[in-house]
Formats: C-alpha cells, structure tokens, sequence
C-alpha cells in the first residue's frame, strides 16, 4: 500500500511541483506587478493608491441582482452552449473596475461546483444608474450535472491577482455555491 501510494501520490507532492507553482502563481505575478508600479516614478503606485480607497469605500454597494443561464436543451452534452447572465450593480464603480467571472463546471451529489472554471463575463448593457447585464457562453466540455455561479471582483492594471484587495461578491443564495445546476 505504501508503494502505491508513493507512485500515485509522490509526483503531487514534490518540492519541486510546489515551487514551480509558487514561482508561476504567485512570485512572478508579484514581480510583473511591482515593475509596473514602480515604472514612470511610481506613477501607477499613486494612481493604484487612489483606486484602492475608492473601490474599498464603494464595495459594499456591488451586489449581484440576478442570474441565469439557458441554451442547454432536456440533456447536458459535450458541445452544447450555455449562455450565463448576470444582473449586476456596481453602484458609484464602473465596468472597468471589476470583473465579472463565470464560475462553472461539474458539480457532485451535493449539488456543489467540483473542479471549477473561471471565465471573465462582457458588459453587453448599462440599464438604469449603474446596472448592467454581463453574459459568457460557455461550450460543454463534458455530459453530466453542469453547475454555475458568478463572482466579483476588483479590477486593475495595477493588481498583482484580482484577489490582492480581499474583496468578492457572490450572490445570496442559502446552500451551495453554485446558483444553477444543469442535469
């Protein structure tokens, strides 16, 4: 049992698949972004400053109204296209300070997302004050239960990762992550 353990656990778990990773996920993006904070006398850092304190400030009034997808027919197969739609407010913050994701993919006898996917959703429509429509197709990549959700997040050219601020929008559901499940 160990033997086998070690030949099919052992690569997953080797220091150098975690420092490649660290390296790739975390110390370059970080590097990436303090050349371009620190380029033209810190001009980003200051503007990247400011941006923070907006966008910290006006937060709480990002919240996402509604989704929904379709497309999908009496079976979920490989191929098929489901478009999502997200209702979003972003109240005094605009289009380009936030993205908007598609999170989806299986989901198990829970009904929660299992090996999930992001995908960045387009503003299509500016509706009343600072509501908007943002929609993603997705194609199938497999048959079986498809669930999804969407998320917020901050966005800047400053940021070393969308997540750096801390802050996420999901939208209020009770139970499991996804808000759509498709059997």
């Amino acid at each position: 049992m160990v033997k086998h353990t070690l030949r099919t656990l052992g690569p997953k778990v080797l220091a150098s698949r975690m420092l490649r990773e660290y390296v790739t996920r975390l110390y370059a993006p970080a590097a990436e972004a303090a050349r371009r904070v620190e380029a033209e006398g810190f001009a980003l850092a200051r503007e990247l400053g400011a941006w923070k304190s907006q966008v910290t400030q006006a937060w709480n009034s990002v919240r996402i109204d509604h989704v929904e997808a379709d497309g999908v027919g009496d079976a979920v197969m490989q191929g098929n296209e489901v478009t999502i739609r997200a209702y979003v407010s972003l109240g005094s913050l605009g289009p380009d300070d936030v993205t908007v994701q598609a999170v989806f993919g299986r989901v198990d006898a829970d009904d929660l997302l299992v090996g999930a996917e992001t995908a960045a959703m387009d503003p299509v429509e500016q509706y009343d004050g600072a509501r908007w429509l943002y929609r993603k197709v997705i194609t199938l990549g497999r048959n079986g239960p498809f669930g999804y959700t969407v998320r917020v997040l901050p966005s800047h050219v400053g940021l070393a990762v969308p997540q750096e601020l801390g802050l996420q929008v999901l939208p209020s559901i009770s139970g499991g992550m996804s808000d759509g499940v498709l059997r």
